[in-house]
C-alpha cells in the first residue's frame, strides 16, 4: 500500500484487530480501560488512536507500509535518548503498530493558544541531542527501513523526485544548483 492508495484505518474489520491488539497489549501491562476509544488522528499514511485508562491516556498508531519503520524507530530513540524520547509500552514492529504513554498536549495546539514559539526551543534542542546521539547508528537506522536521506543520496533522490512528478525543464537545470548546495 502506498499512502495514496485508500487505508483501512476506519473499516470494522481492521478497527476490530486493532482494538484487539491494543485490549492485550494494556491488559499486559496492568492498565485498566476507563472508557471508549476516540480516533482523532487518520490520514492516508496514519491513524492514532487515543485509549483512556484509569492511569491517564495511551496512543495507539498504525502506520502504511512505507512508514512501519516507525514503532522500531521509536524503540531504538528511546533506547539512545531515554530523556528526549518516550519509550514504547508496546510494540508490533511487523504491522507498524505501537502504543505509547500520553506525551502532554502537542506544541501544534499550545502555540496558537499561547501565541509564542517559545515552546519550540527546547523541542529543537532536544532534536539535536537526539541527532546525535544517533549519529553513530546510521546502518541500525537503514537496517530498519528509515530512509536514507543523508547529504550522499540528496542528488540521487532529487533526480528520482524529479522523474517521478515528470518535473519540467527548469526543475530538471537546476540539479547543479542542488548539487552545489
Amino acid at each position: 500500500m502506498t499512502a495514496t492508495e485508500p487505508q483501512p484505518w476506519t473499516d470494522p474489520a481492521w478497527l476490530a484487530g486493532a482494538h484487539a491488539w491494543i485490549d492485550a497489549e494494556t491488559a499486559a501491562l496492568g492498565l485498566v480501560r476507563d472508557g471508549g476509544t476516540t480516533q482523532p488522528h487518520v490520514t492516508s499514511w496514519a491513524t492514532v488512536i487515543r485509549v483512556p485508562t484509569t492511569t491517564g491516556p495511551v496512543w495507539f498508531k498504525a502506520n502504511t507500509a512505507s512508514l512501519r519503520h516507525e514503532a522500531a524507530l521509536v524503540g531504538l530513540l528511546a533506547d539512545r535518548a531515554p530523556d528526549q524520547v518516550s519509550p514504547l509500552l508496546a510494540a508490533d514492529v511487523a504491522r507498524g503498530w505501537m502504543l505509547m504513554a500520553d506525551a502532554g498536549d502537542r506544541l501544534r495546539e499550545l502555540v496558537p493558544v499561547e501565541r509564542s514559539l517559545e515552546r519550540w526551543h527546547p523541542a529543537l534542542d532536544a532534536v539535536a541531542r537526539v541527532s546525535l546521539a544517533l549519529e553513530g547508528d546510521v546502518d541500525a537506522l537503514l537496517a530498519l527501513g528509515v530512509p536514507d536521506c543523508r547529504l550522499t543520496t540528496l542528488v540521487a533522490g532529487y533526480d528520482a523526485l524529479m522523474d517521478e512528478v515528470g518535473a519540467a525543464p527548469r526543475f530538471r537545470e537546476a540539479r547543479a544548483q542542488v548539487s552545489d548546495l
